[in-house]
C-alpha cells in the first residue's frame, strides 16, 4: 500500500493522550486502587461500578483542572511528524462529549493545528459514528483503545488497539500494539 492510500484515524483519549496517572488519582477519590493495566477503559468497566466510572469520566475530560493535566503518549508528536512527512493522511475521530477542553488539550501538546486541523478533526457521540467518520474520511486504518469501537469499525479494514500495559486478550478484530512507536512500524515498513 503507497502512502498516498493509507489514510490513518486516531482516537484522542487512551491513544495520543494518556490518562493512566490521572484515572488511578480520580479512582483513588472513590475507593479504587488501580494498577497501570487496570486504567484501560476496557478493564475499568469491570472493576468500577458504573456509577463512579460516570464520576471519574466526567472529571477527567470535563473539569479543566484534570482534563488539561494529562500528557501526550511517548512519541505522539514523533509518530505524527513522520506521518506527514510521507504524505499519510491522519484524522482524529474521538467520542469526547466536551470538545472545546479536548480542542485546548490537543492546542497544549501541539497537536492543533500542527497535525489536525477543524478539517480533519471531529466529535463523535457513538462507536456507530465513529464508523461513519471514518467511512467519510476514507480511513484505512484506526487506532483506539477500545475494543468494542474497533469492533464496530467493520468497514475499516486494519484495525489497531492501543495497549500500552498489555492487558488486551489477542482478537481477530484487531492488531494490539503496546506504543505509538510499535504502531508506526506497523504502518511504515
Amino acid at each position: 500500500m503507497a502512502n498516498d492510500d493509507i489514510h490513518i484515524g486516531f482516537d484522542l483519549d487512551g491513544v495520543l493522550v494518556d490518562h493512566t496517572l490521572w484515572k488511578q488519582i480520580l479512582a483513588r477519590k472513590f475507593g479504587y486502587t488501580l494498577t497501570p493495566a487496570q486504567t484501560a477503559s476496557d478493564a475499568m468497566r469491570t472493576i468500577v461500578p458504573v456509577e463512579h466510572r460516570r464520576e471519574i469520566q466526567r472529571l477527567l475530560y470535563g473539569d479543566d483542572v484534570y482534563a488539561l493535566s494529562p500528557s501526550l503518549m511517548p512519541g505522539a508528536s514523533e509518530l505524527l511528524a513522520s506521518l506527514g512527512e510521507r504524505g499519510v493522511r491522519c484524522s482524529l475521530i474521538s467520542r469526547r462529549r466536551d470538545a472545546d477542553l479536548a480542542l485546548l488539550l490537543m492546542e497544549k501538546h501541539h497537536l492543533r493545528p500542527e497535525f489536525f486541523t477543524d478539517a480533519n478533526t471531529v466529535f463523535v457521540a457513538t462507536p456507530q459514528d465513529k464508523a461513519d467518520a471514518c467511512a467519510r474520511f476514507g480511513v484505512t486504518h484506526y487506532i483506539d483503545d477500545e475494543v468494542g469501537v474497533l469492533e464496530a469499525l467493520a468497514s475499516v479494514p486494519h484495525r489497531y488497539l492501543m495497549d500500552p500495559h498489555g492487558a488486551a486478550l489477542p482478537s481477530a478484530h484487531y492488531h494490539a500494539v503496546r506504543s505509538l512507536e510499535e504502531f508506526g512500524r506497523c504502518i511504515i515498513r
